[in-house]
């Protein structure tokens, strides 16, 4: 699939992170990763950033790893576009309560919170596709994860929730990019006619 990707990186992560690496090396067009402190961005101000780069910058994928899966998500229902998550966060407020002492809860709490039921009850599960390590010692994929965006296009990969830039991952991305560049004008084809 030869088009822009946006990458989201996960909290206290960086815009260079794994996922950036995997798929600067083996994937066409350019990768798009901003850096966020999500110490000091609000929540919605993160979801206003990601939708003028959408626009901005021409994306046709967005990937998110860790929080910034929970962020893809978000951009699901704004973006009929391919969705990778990457040992997806998709419960931040439960999450980050157990993984970190600095996060601001009194400050965005509440806006996380709003953004999960405005996003995550309408996910577009076509879209959508996931990869998680095998030994994700934050995330517990089997009972959240799959509930949300469980589907065919779901990887498991040796590694935990850090992951590794391995040929498996690069083959993962390149097995999921490869099936939107296959299907995807079926699937946005099928819209188009339910729309009509």
């Amino acid at each position: 699939m030869n088009c822009n990707i946006l990458n989201i990186h996960g909290y206290q992560g960086t815009s260079h992170n794994t996922t950036y690496q995997v798929l600067d090396e083996h994937c066409p067009g350019q990768v798009v990763s901003p850096q966020f402190d999500y110490d000091k961005y609000t929540p919605n101000n993160i979801v206003s950033i990601l939708n003028r780069l959408v626009e901005a910058e021409n994306i046709g994928v967005i990937v998110g790893t860790s929080l910034g899966g929970f962020f893809a998500c978000c951009m699901n229902r704004n973006h009929e576009m391919p969705i990778i998550l990457v040992n997806p966060c998709l419960l931040p407020f439960i999450t980050l309560r157990q993984i970190s002492d600095t996060y601001n809860f009194a400050r965005y709490g509440k806006q996380l919170f709003e953004l999960f039921g405005h996003h995550m009850g309408e996910l577009d599960k076509r879209y959508i596709s996931t990869i998680v390590g095998k030994s994700d010692e934050i995330i517990k994929h089997e009972t959240t994860t799959k509930y949300f965006v469980g589907n065919k296009r779901w990887y498991e990969v040796n590694g935990g929730h850090h992951l590794e830039g391995t040929d498996e991952l690069a083959v993962a991305f390149h097995d999921i990019l490869t099936y939107y560049d296959k299907y995807l004008p079926e699937i946005q084809e099928s819209e188009t006619l339910r729309n009509f």
